[in-house]
């Protein structure tokens, strides 16, 4: 099927280029052997995607069973986020009321309360986020990240549930983001070398759609 073309401030509506998925984004996991230094060959050493490190079990450690792909019986829980994006980030910190402020800090956003100093975690993202702005009128928050694929999770500050996850026309990491005064549409800017436009329709907000794009 042709597509329109695509020319400066061309407006559209093109629902093929656009992926949504309701689901959370999936977290892979890469297993190698590797020779090390002094020759010998580790066999167990693994890799998950959000960890840009290899890992290595003890040597005490029971060879894992690849084909085995249920989640280990014990977890670990975030409870408290003490950093801040500033370095790559801009406009990335928001009031959502009077005691209520949400930021993001590598791959989570947080929604903390300033009197109570308690914080709820957004974990929609499965790399660094680089760009979040909220409505606050409706407590709707959208956020961007890098990587491959680049995701933009559309989420409720609120429940810190997913409306929806984005992928399709981003080929770059998201550089600024904006809701219009009615929390219609979402603007997202890309980082890629014409800094690309993309509006999203968000009048549904589980199932948006792409209206216009362009550098």
């Amino acid at each position: 099927m042709a597509k329109p073309a695509r020319g400066r401030g061309n407006p559209r509506r093109d629902e093929d280029e656009i992926t949504i998925s309701h689901d959370a984004p999936h977290e892979g996991f890469f297993a190698e052997s590797r020779v090390v230094s002094d020759g010998k060959k580790w066999e167990d050493g693994g890799r998950f995607l959000p960890c840009r490190t290899w890992l290595y079990p003890s040597s005490a450690a029971e060879k894992p069973n690849r084909q085995d792909n249920k989640a280990p019986e014990s977890d670990l829980n975030l409870e408290a986020v003490f950093t801040y994006n500033g370095h790559d980030a801009r406009d990335n910190a928001h009031f959502l009321n009077d005691q209520e402020i949400v930021f993001h800090s590598a791959g989570t956003a947080v929604v903390q309360n300033l009197k109570t100093k308690q914080q709820r975690f957004y974990f929609g993202h499965d790399d660094d986020i680089t760009a979040l702005s909220v409505h606050t009128e409706s407590g709707v928050a959208a956020s961007g990240q890098c990587g491959k694929p680049v995701l933009v999770c559309i989420w409720d500050t609120a429940s810190m549930g997913t409306y929806a996850t984005l992928s399709g026309p981003f080929t770059q990491r998201v550089a600024a983001m904006g809701w219009s005064c009615n929390g219609r549409y979402l603007a997202v800017i890309a980082q890629d070398e014409k800094r690309s436009i993309f509006v999203m329709d968000c009048s549904n907000i589980t199932n948006p759609f792409l209206v216009f794009s362009g550098p």
